[in-house]
């Protein structure tokens, strides 16, 4: 499988017009140790079919205010948490939904069927497992964001730890 992926990757970045890699990206982050070491295996990863990745890590003031430049960076690492909903559009919405004074989202796309699929999932009139998965499929089709989970302390135990508990705010 492994050589069988790797063959469509190299026909994908032959068709894009890199057939011998030489694709450079910029990829923004926090000057964080975890996110840092999420973009390492992004970088290391990508390495491996040919895309060359510049690592920016800056402090939270640039960040936020390169993040809304879109010439600043090609791809960027960042964080959202909503401990006070399990309203999963919640927090899509400050990603993908459109500023009315740019015509655009946070990710600069102009995206009509996007913003109608998140606005069904978001109206509590709409809201169902209907308007969730079709903006799901969507964005996994269009993969305008890639989701990932850490936490912010990793523990190691045995495998024979059953029923472990999770406590907040520790």
């Amino acid at each position: 499988e492994l050589t069988e992926m790797t063959e469509i990757i190299g026909e994908l970045m032959a068709e894009a017009g890199y057939p011998d890699g030489g694709l450079h990206v910029k990829l923004m982050t926090k000057d964080m140790d975890e996110y840092r070491t999420t973009c390492q295996v992004i970088q290391a990863y990508l390495s491996q079919i040919g895309i060359d990745v510049e690592i920016l890590a800056y402090e939270n003031a640039l960040y936020q205010t390169y993040r809304y430049d879109p010439t600043a960076f090609d791809m960027y690492i960042c964080q959202f948490a909503n401990n006070n909903s399990i309203y999963i559009p919640v927090g899509w919405k400050w990603y993908f939904n459109r500023n009315e004074s740019t015509g655009t989202n946070v990710l600069f796309m102009d995206d009509d069927k996007l913003q109608t699929l998140l606005d069904a999932s978001l109206g509590m009139k709409t809201h169902n497992d209907k308007t969730m998965d079709e903006l799901w499929q969507y964005l996994k089709e269009e993969c305008v964001a890639y989701p990932y989970c850490y936490t912010m302390t990793n523990y190691v135990h045995v495998d024979t730890i059953t029923n472990p508990k999770v406590i907040s705010g520790a």
